[in-house]
């Protein structure tokens, strides 16, 4: 159980750790899919994600041939540019660019859920996720440290203390913590459904599609294979360029920054857009502690993190910075701490 109150700011390096890409491989990944080409006959795809390119005939019908030069420019220069997003907002005039970008978002990061050590087939009713194959990542501390000292009858009372907010689209913490909380308590999906959908997790930039049952709105499942309507995708995903103007997120966001003693900082880049959306119109914090992975940042650049933090929590000088490589890193170095 974790006693003080906790925020949990998620990035791609977490997600890494149960084998979804992030940066270079996610560029490629991306790269390959849109680089869309037809035989002669314009009849059978010759390269290309096939299903990119049958979704995309039966969306733009007589306009495919534009949104196809819209997916060449992303495959010839994503390589080129920070991310995918970066991409996205250096053609900020081409609204194209922006929609053929997020469908290839929806569908990698769909296929990777599938391809990621949380994905199983569900054939029958016991069937979940091979923990066993989590024991290096951060995944199984995380879910040890929430529910250690909470009984069956307090299970309710897991996410108390905390809040999470996650800058990916996937939905890989839904995802385990719905299975783990079955496995852990031997409660029902449903009962444990009730419980994860409590924790209060913001994605600022979306996900690719609803995990849980909401009403008006279609479920996808993890990893499907299927890519979600035109619209659910181009409404549900923002790049990390484009105004957040969900105000409840944004609300619920700044509150989890403010209201935090202890802040958690789990693979990610510390992003310039990513701290500015936490802190702008933030109060005055109460956080006494950070903690943060830096896997693949210079020690150089640490200290200009220090400095990123600072700004974020207001340059509370009471502030201890604790660093760790990875996730797994971090919870094995800090979980004690992280109780407290």
């Amino acid at each position: 159980m974790i006693k003080s109150k906790t925020v949990f700011i998620v990035g791609a390096g977490a997600s890494a750790e149960v084998k979804l890409p992030v940066g270079e491989q996610l560029k490629k990944i991306i790269s390959d899919k849109l680089n869309i080409k037809f035989d002669d006959f314009g009849s059978k795809i010759r390269s290309g994600d096939t299903q990119i390119a049958s979704f995309m005939r039966q969306e733009f019908g007589q306009s495919l041939n534009r949104y196809l030069h819209a997916c060449w420019k992303i495959s010839d220069g994503v390589g080129l540019a920070g991310s995918i997003d970066d991409f996205i907002d250096t053609h900020q005039d081409d609204p194209d660019v922006a929609t053929c970008g997020k469908i290839a978002i929806a569908r990698s990061i769909l296929e990777a859920e599938k391809s990621s050590h949380l994905f199983f087939k569900m054939e029958n009713i016991s069937d979940t996720i091979n923990f066993g194959s989590l024991q290096k990542t951060w995944y199984m501390p995380f879910i040890e440290l929430l529910t250690q000292g909470v009984s069956r009858t307090e299970v309710k009372t897991v996410f108390n203390n905390v809040a999470v907010i996650c800058f990916n689209y996937d939905r890989c913490i839904e995802h385990f913590m719905l299975h783990a909380l079955m496995a852990r308590y031997s409660i029902e999906k449903q009962e444990a459904a009730e419980v994860v959908t409590g924790l209060k997790i913001i994605h600022p930039y979306g996900i690719v599609g609803q995990y849980f049952d909401k009403p008006g709105e279609m479920t996808v499942p993890f990893g499907s294979s299927a890519i979600p309507h035109l619209h659910s995708t181009l409404s549900n995903l923002r790049t990390y360029t484009e105004e957040v103007t969900d105000t409840d997120s944004l609300n619920a966001m700044k509150n989890a920054v403010a209201e935090s003693e202890i802040s958690v900082f789990l693979g990610t880049a510390f992003h310039p857009n990513n701290m500015r959306i936490m802190s702008d119109g933030l109060g005055q914090p109460v956080v006494k502690r950070v903690y943060a992975t830096t896997a693949g940042i210079s020690d150089e650049n640490k200290s200009m993190i220090k400095d990123d933090i600072g700004v974020l929590f207001r340059g509370a000088k009471h502030v201890g910075i604790n660093f760790a490589t990875t996730c797994s890193d971090l919870f094995s170095r800090y979980s004690m701490h992280l109780r407290r």
